[in-house]
Protein backbone atom coordinates (compact mmCIF):
# COMPACT_ATOMS: atom_id res chain seq x y z
CA UNK A 1 0.00 0.00 0.00
CA UNK A 2 1.17 3.78 -0.98
CA UNK A 3 -0.42 6.31 1.59
CA UNK A 4 0.50 8.99 -0.57
CA UNK A 5 -1.59 7.30 -3.68
CA UNK A 6 -4.23 5.32 -1.64
CA UNK A 7 -5.47 7.91 0.53
CA UNK A 8 -5.13 10.43 -2.22
CA UNK A 9 -4.31 14.16 -1.72
CA UNK A 10 -7.86 16.13 -0.45
CA UNK A 11 -7.83 19.22 -0.42
CA UNK A 12 -6.38 21.65 1.84
CA UNK A 13 -3.77 17.91 2.83
CA UNK A 14 -0.28 16.40 1.05
CA UNK A 15 0.93 13.56 1.54
CA UNK A 16 4.81 12.55 0.58
CA UNK A 17 5.96 9.86 1.44
CA UNK A 18 10.09 8.95 1.43
CA UNK A 19 11.69 5.87 2.47
CA UNK A 20 10.57 5.22 5.99
CA UNK A 21 9.18 9.03 6.62
CA UNK A 22 5.65 10.25 5.65
CA UNK A 23 5.51 13.94 5.46
CA UNK A 24 2.02 15.40 6.00
CA UNK A 25 1.77 19.17 4.93
CA UNK A 26 -1.52 20.71 5.78
CA UNK A 27 -2.57 23.34 2.91
CA UNK A 28 -4.81 26.06 4.07
CA UNK A 29 -2.43 29.22 4.82
CA UNK A 30 -5.31 31.67 4.05
CA UNK A 31 -6.74 30.16 7.27
CA UNK A 32 -3.64 29.58 9.36
CA UNK A 33 -3.78 25.91 8.40
CA UNK A 34 -6.85 24.89 10.70
CA UNK A 35 -8.19 21.58 10.47
CA UNK A 36 -11.98 21.03 9.02
CA UNK A 37 -13.88 17.76 10.26
CA UNK A 38 -12.96 16.30 6.68
CA UNK A 39 -8.86 17.16 7.08
CA UNK A 40 -9.36 15.68 11.06
CA UNK A 41 -11.15 12.57 9.51
CA UNK A 42 -8.54 11.72 6.80
CA UNK A 43 -5.66 12.25 9.38
CA UNK A 44 -6.69 9.78 11.74
CA UNK A 45 -7.25 7.12 8.35
CA UNK A 46 -3.96 8.04 7.46
CA UNK A 47 -2.53 7.41 11.01
CA UNK A 48 -4.64 4.18 11.10
CA UNK A 49 -3.01 2.74 7.77
CA UNK A 50 0.90 4.12 9.21
CA UNK A 51 0.31 2.46 12.63
CA UNK A 52 -0.63 -0.97 10.26
CA UNK A 53 2.48 -0.36 8.15
CA UNK A 54 5.89 -1.27 9.64
CA UNK A 55 7.79 0.93 6.92
CA UNK A 56 7.08 4.31 8.73
CA UNK A 57 9.32 5.38 11.50
CA UNK A 58 8.72 9.11 11.32
CA UNK A 59 5.94 11.10 10.62
CA UNK A 60 6.70 15.11 9.67
CA UNK A 61 3.94 17.43 9.80
CA UNK A 62 4.34 20.86 8.67
CA UNK A 63 1.84 23.79 7.81
CA UNK A 64 1.83 25.82 4.72
CA UNK A 65 2.27 29.83 4.41
CA UNK A 66 4.46 31.94 6.69
CA UNK A 67 2.41 32.75 9.57
CA UNK A 68 1.09 29.56 11.42
CA UNK A 69 1.90 25.73 11.23
CA UNK A 70 -1.88 25.19 12.89
CA UNK A 71 -4.69 27.62 14.45
CA UNK A 72 -6.42 24.30 15.61
CA UNK A 73 -10.03 23.07 14.65
CA UNK A 74 -12.50 25.45 12.67
CA UNK A 75 -14.98 26.81 14.53
CA UNK A 76 -17.68 26.09 11.68
CA UNK A 77 -17.00 22.44 11.59
CA UNK A 78 -17.65 21.96 14.81
CA UNK A 79 -21.27 20.38 15.89
CA UNK A 80 -23.41 22.68 18.29
CA UNK A 81 -23.16 21.27 21.95
CA UNK A 82 -26.50 19.83 23.71
CA UNK A 83 -27.07 21.28 26.86
CA UNK A 84 -29.39 20.11 29.43
CA UNK A 85 -32.47 21.98 29.18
Amino acid sequence: MDIGTDYGHPHHMQLETQGAMLHVRLDRPEALNSLSLDMVRHLAAVLDAVRREDRFRLIVMTGSGPKAFCAGGRHQARRPSRTAG
